[in-house]
């Protein structure tokens, strides 16, 4: 059986990169032979200083992350930027089924001009199975013209089943969409440590056990702040896996320092830690994974729903701060019971790939 596997365009963000890699892997696992759809924003509405920009970060900066996407995330289909091609897709790749998800491909403002296809508004009445796996709104709330919301309700309607990543999803697909959702853990969870750990096998390069690992994607003073207060009370060396420097805020000519590091290498960053401090969703998920004791920085602007509903999923909703005030000693020398961490993952997983099986059960 074919599964088309269809998520947003995936260029340097690790979390994305990983969860499609591991919905794909899940589902090749369950037998499904699982293709993802290389579905991207359409080229040629693109402005010259935005191709120049764009072609800057495919040749330089994204080089490590898109050779993992070349070497890991296949098959996949052929590059698709038209919606002609989108509508093509179920018969040229002989497509039984069609998994969306997961991350944030149901947030209108990050899928922009093809929002609608991660609704499957492609294949029509098409008799292929048509499911959403942890599906995420990315926020709590749905806010958008009526005109929108009715359209996404008939095309929700003709999914066969759904699940969505956040509580908070289950109550929009029913206040907002009159459809029914159940909620499901992000695929990156999926896979277990070991698999993870065949990933970065090849990777030589020694890294202290002994560090403070963080990882923010928007760094400020404030998080900063918070670095150095978890360095202070651990006794751990600060260590980064973010990209030095963004190439739009690079105040040198030194276009490396803006490469974005491998993702073997980010992956290995929450391994080797003593302690992690981040503000990325996938970034908890792996402490997770990986047993690390953390503190996730909220960012409301990015949406708060997906740490606040997985961390109360796993009883962990006090390693959320907004903060560095909210960073107390008595919350850096808590110790996280991973025992139970790591049985609620377990449980979920199985419920999850259930889900997945009987959903594409013929």
């Amino acid at each position: 059986m074919r599964v088309g596997v269809l998520t947003l365009p995936l260029h340097h963000n690790y979390g994305g990169i990983l969860q499609a890699y591991a919905l794909q892997r899940s589902l090749s696992q369950l037998g499904f032979e699982a293709y993802l759809i290389n579905r991207l924003h359409p080229s040629k509405q693109r402005r010259l200083k935005d191709g120049i920009a764009r072609l800057i970060h495919i040749l330089i900066l994204e080089t490590h992350t898109r050779r993992f996407i070349r070497k890991y995330l296949k098959p996949r289909t052929g590059a698709i930027t038209t919606e002609s091609d989108m509508q093509d897709v179920v018969r040229k790749y002989s497509l039984d089924a069609i998994v969306v998800g997961s991350d944030q491909v149901w947030r209108l403002e990050y899928s922009l001009d093809i929002a609608f296809n991660f609704f499957l508004d492609f294949v029509g009445n098409s008799a292929l199975k048509k499911i959403a796996y942890a599906a995420s709104f990315g926020v709590d709330h749905w806010s958008h013209p009526d005109a929108t919301t009715s359209r996404i309700r008939d095309l929700l309607a003709r999914l066969d089943v759904i699940s969505v990543r956040e509580d908070s999803g289950v109550a929009i697909c029913r206040d907002s969409f009159g459809v029914d959702a159940v909620q499901m853990i992000d695929p990156t969870l999926l896979l277990r440590r070991d698999d993870y750990l065949k990933l970065i096998g090849d990777v030589t390069d020694e890294i202290s056990p002994k560090v403070l690992t963080f990882y923010l994607i928007d760094r400020s003073e404030e998080k900063m702040e918070v670095v150095r207060k978890v360095a202070a009370r651990t006794g751990l060396l600060p260590r980064s896996i973010s990209v030095k420097m963004r190439f739009s805020e690079r105040t040198s000519p030194r276009v490396w320092d803006c490469v974005y590091p491998k993702v073997t290498d980010w992956i290995r960053g929450f391994q080797d830690a003593g302690f992690v401090v981040t503000d990325s969703f996938h970034g908890v998920l792996f402490c997770l994974i990986f047993n690390r004791p953390f503190v996730a920085v909220g960012n409301d602007a990015r949406g708060l729903a997906r740490f606040q509903s997985t961390l109360e999923l796993f009883h962990l909703s006090n390693r959320l701060v907004t903060n560095a005030s909210e960073v107390s000693d008595e919350l850096l020398d808590e110790n996280i019971d991973f025992g139970i961490v790591n049985e609620i993952r377990e449980a979920k997983r199985s419920e999850a790939l259930q889900f997945l099986t009987q959903s594409l059960a013929i």
